[in-house]
């Protein structure tokens, strides 16, 4: 079996990987963070990073299914073999930092997506205050009655002056 070299080949990709991934998702609370404060001059500069790191990681992810392939093709198999079956079939010295590093791929991956959803949701909640805003500020009234809380926490459909929670989110 000549897959040795292959198998470390793949190893530091998926170290490489985890690497960007991680790196991916700092960026993203770091722009969240700039968003949040208000502080355009940081969103500006981080544009192209992001893009970078983005461009590095798919570059990162080609060269992985690549390996894969390769190694999977070297060891009779066919089309693209999973991880756990590489790394069943692995030199010893080499499985376990196989297993480590698709470990840490996997949760770096499970980080950029809750950045992810949190940095859409944000965007989604700085929309509908920005559209209130602009309705009150044009003076468009809506039809659907507003909702609000009592003194007592009930829901109240009333309009009220002095009701500045809006219960839906």
């Amino acid at each position: 079996m000549n897959a040795q070299p292959d198998f470390a080949g793949l190893c530091r990709v998926l170290e490489d990987e985890a690497r960007m991934l991680t790196q991916l998702r700092d960026e993203m609370v770091r722009r969240r963070a700039a968003f949040i404060a208000v502080r355009p001059s940081e969103l500006e500069g981080s544009v192209q990073q992001l893009d970078g790191i983005q461009r590095e990681s798919a570059q990162l992810e080609t060269k992985r299914v690549e390996l894969t392939l390769a190694i999977g093709k070297s060891l009779g198999l066919e089309g693209e073999p999973s991880l756990r079956t590489l790394c069943r079939r692995a030199p010893a010295s080499l499985s376990r930092r196989l297993e480590k590093a698709g470990a840490a791929v996997r949760t770096a991956a499970r980080a950029v997506q809750i950045e992810s959803r949190v940095g859409a949701r944000l965007l989604d909640t700085s929309r509908l205050a920005q559209e209130g805003i602009l309705h009150d500020i044009a003076g468009i009234a809506s039809k659907a009655p507003t909702t609000g809380y009592d003194r007592n926490a009930a829901v109240s459909q009333a309009p009220r002056s002095g009701s500045l929670i809006n219960g839906t989110i």
